[in-house]
């Protein structure tokens, strides 16, 4: 291998950080599917419910604006690797962390949405009322 092949990653880097689109392209085309992978094996049987390539793309397009913008600790090749595992590590837990707690825990719109749906149909006036006033407690919470 010539000394370019050998740090090419490092000028992808350099011309990514200074706006080059090539470089960006080749960066995105040496650590995309890496990425989704990792993230694959993070989410392991939940990619039903949250997409690897999502994780992998959000992981590069908060790396290279980061970098563009001066983060300071992506100057070398051998700090982006670490970097990109770090994050999408993370990510994948974060978005498995929020997709089981929403699942856990209706979320309170839509347990108005379906009261309202129950009161909207003819009832007793009774019943009318007591769902009046639970709608309420729901909106009050």
């Amino acid at each position: 291998m010539d000394e370019l092949a050998l740090g090419s990653v490092s000028i992808w880097l350099d011309g990514m950080k200074a706006g080059d689109e090539q470089a960006a392209q080749q960066l995105w085309n040496r650590y995309f599917h890496r990425l989704t992978t990792l993230a694959r094996s993070r989410l392991q049987n939940a990619t039903r419910v949250v997409d690897e390539e999502d994780v992998a793309l959000h992981v590069l397009q908060s790396v290279f604006i980061a970098a563009q913008q001066g983060y300071p600790k992506l100057t070398r090749r051998t700090e982006l690797w670490p970097l990109l595992v770090f994050i999408t590590l993370r990510k994948a837990s974060n978005e498995l962390k929020w997709h089981f707690a929403k699942k856990r825990t209706p979320r309170i719109e839509d347990r108005v949405t379906e009261l309202t749906e129950i009161a909207n149909r003819d009832l007793d006036p009774e019943m009318a009322v007591q769902l009046d006033d639970q709608l309420q407690r729901l909106m009050d919470a």
